[in-house]
């Protein structure tokens, strides 16, 4: 039987990312407790919302109280959920410092909640291979119990095997090939040219060198990212006519909306600024101490005080 970790977030961001889905009973159902309802809204959803929502919820506190009764009843997506809220409890557990400022009592708590997040996926996985969501964690489990690049290689590629360009997988596993866990920044652009190499234009998966740059800005605070590669990065994602608006178009627009302020260039920043009013994202900023400030100085920059968009003036 599953029993409960508890932890509180912090406290959570102004804006509401759950819009993004365009699905607005779910949250309701949510904050609510009601799991035959999230389940049904969740089976409705394609993979890449429902990807997004998966996160969504494990990002919200206490879920783990009423989605226990469901997992323990053996309901697969409720197992996913719940692991999925056990790997965010682990995060905040550890929190987002680098492994020499954090406490051998926070390691801790970060393997427990880990260790029973992998317990619950892998439950999945071992009777439902083809269930991407809980093999999507799994990527992030492997991260965090550091069971090395070759194991979370082998867990995406059953992933890409199902859903070909699945981006959320694809920048769960990026992390891995990171210097700051285990790779270099020769093999995390090594596998940004390999997804942009495959992947259809329009989509998503051809920006994850976007991501390294703003990987690399995280390491190198003082390194001020290229700017010609993001044009041709805009152009071949969010920009070309096969793009299609989800969840993930919104987290490319928010690291190239990112990029460009970081470089010093605000109007190249504005128009996906101006698409992230409709689909709020904050990939990228989100590694900012003050996320919220930070995003509405950039975005009043780029887009001007006097623009009025979903969420009021900038």
């Amino acid at each position: 039987m599953t029993a409960a970790i508890g932890v509180t977030n912090r406290a959570t961001e102004t804006y509401n990312p759950w819009l993004a889905l365009e699905t607005p009973a779910l949250r309701p159902a949510v904050e609510a407790g009601d799991w035959g309802l999230t389940a049904r809204i969740l089976g409705g959803l394609d993979v890449e919302r429902c990807s997004k929502a998966v996160g969504l919820i494990a990002e919200t506190d206490g879920v783990e109280a009423w989605l226990i009764p469901a997992a323990n009843g053996g309901d697969l997506m409720a197992r996913t959920v719940l692991g999925a809220r056990f790997v965010r409890i682990a995060w905040l557990r550890r929190s987002g410092y680098r492994a020499p400022y954090v406490s051998a009592a926070q390691f801790a708590g970060f393997f427990e909640a880990l260790s029973a997040a992998e317990e619950l996926l892998t439950s999945v996985t071992a009777v439902a291979p083809t269930y991407v969501h809980a093999w999507e964690w799994r990527i992030l489990t492997a991260l965090g119990l550091e069971l090395g690049i070759v194991e979370a290689r082998r867990r995406y590629d059953h992933i890409a095997a199902l859903v070909p360009h699945h981006f959320a997988a694809q920048q769960t596993f990026l992390q891995h090939l990171l210097p700051k866990w285990f790779g270099s920044w020769e093999l995390a652009e090594a596998f940004a040219d390999e997804c942009r190499g495959v992947a259809p234009l329009g989509s998503p998966s051809r920006a994850l060198w976007a991501t390294v740059e703003v990987e690399r800005w995280l390491d190198i605070p003082s390194h001020r990212p290229q700017t010609h590669p993001l044009g041709h990065i805009a152009a071949e994602t969010v920009s070309h006519p096969a793009h299609r608006p989800g969840p993930w178009g919104a987290a490319v627009h928010a690291e190239l909306a990112f990029l460009y302020s970081r470089a010093g260039q605000p109007r190249s920043a504005a128009v996906h600024f101006a698409a992230l009013d409709v689909r709020p994202s904050r990939n990228g900023w989100a590694y900012h101490d003050r996320t919220e400030a930070i995003y509405r100085k950039g975005r009043r920059r780029a887009l001007g005080r006097g623009f009025v968009g979903r969420f009021g003036s900038s």
